[in-house]
């Protein structure tokens, strides 16, 4: 999807003291439609991947709108900035966008729609990184080529760094919970931000290093999670195998897996990213595997 934890972690600071407090809180909409209801207010980020959104006259949303696919209509108020890489957009009438208005898909503005903020259209965004962003699936050859090239690069890394690739696994494995939630505040965080400097043209090379970043460090994930999945494996089977060779064929299995989720139409675009988020999260919370993750107890002696 999505490199240092340093940087990602100086990403997401930038990124939460430039922003509205709202980020923290978000939704992401991959396919169906979220229609708010007349004088509905709708908390948080709003991130668009496929499918509708639709704000009608009387309904808001209390936070910014990310748009990479689909279609987002709005007849009420959008307490922030909307920004549209992708998709198309609709403004009616009586509609008002508080913030910045940024549009490199299409917009259909009805004269009477006001922006409180700056308008930005046919911003110079490449197309390869809006479809990179919204994920969408390869085809069956494309998908075998990368289940073998992402096993091949798991053994490679678990036998050159095994210390790593046994810490990210053992993250992964063992406190997905934890690792999940990081992840999936690192992804909302990146996502925007990377939107976001990609409207500026001479923040755009930082927003594809940044994106380049980001899908290192969800790759990487994977990685960990194909590693965990593969010592189950070999657990199960009562074998004892190489770290390299537990890499390798998990990894695999888990792309493989993966691969097959993409394809379910009520599936395919949220699961695969709560499961890329604990493998990213797993790698943020290890420093890149320098470090093995251990959870903070209460030491309840000291604390009497």
């Amino acid at each position: 999807m999505r490199a240092v934890a340093t940087v990602l972690a100086l990403l997401a600071t930038t990124l939460l003291m430039g922003c509205e407090g709202d980020v923290l809180r978000f939704t992401i909409v991959t396919g169906g439609a979220l229609e708010l209801a007349q004088g509905e207010t709708h908390d948080g980020t709003v991130v668009l991947l496929d499918g509708l959104v639709s704000v009608p006259a009387g309904a808001s949303v209390a936070g910014p709108v990310v748009v990479l696919g689909g279609s987002l209509a709005v007849g009420g108020v959008i307490d922030g900035d909307v920004t549209a890489l992708a998709g198309h957009v609709t403004l009616r009438g009586g509609a008002l966008v508080a913030g910045d208005l940024r549009i490199a898909g299409e917009l259909d503005r009805h004269p009477e729609a006001r922006v409180g903020g700056e308008v930005t259209l046919g911003a110079a965004v490449p197309a390869e990184l809006a479809d990179g962003l919204r994920g969408e699936p390869a085809g069956w050859w494309a998908t075998l080529l990368r289940i073998v090239a992402l096993g091949l690069g798991a053994g490679l890394l678990a036998r050159v760094f095994p210390r790593a690739a046994r810490n990210v696994a053992h993250a992964a494995g063992r406190h997905p919970l934890v690792a999940g939630s990081l992840g999936l505040l690192s992804m909302v965080v990146l996502l925007v931000l990377v939107v976001v400097m990609a409207f500026t043209v001479v923040l755009i090379p930082v927003s594809l290093l940044a994106f380049a970043l980001a899908a290192v460090t969800v790759v990487l994930g994977w990685f960990g999670l194909g590693t965990a999945l593969g010592q189950a494996l070999a657990r199960r089977s009562g074998r004892s195998w190489t770290l390299a060779r537990t890499a390798t064929l998990g990894t695999m299995a888990f792309a493989a897996l993966l691969a097959v989720i993409e394809r379910i139409p009520f599936a395919w675009g949220l699961l695969p990213i709560v499961i890329s988020a604990v493998g990213l999260g797993a790698v943020v919370l290890t420093g890149f595997g320098v470090r093995r993750f251990v959870p903070s107890t209460v030491d309840d002696e000291s604390s009497a």
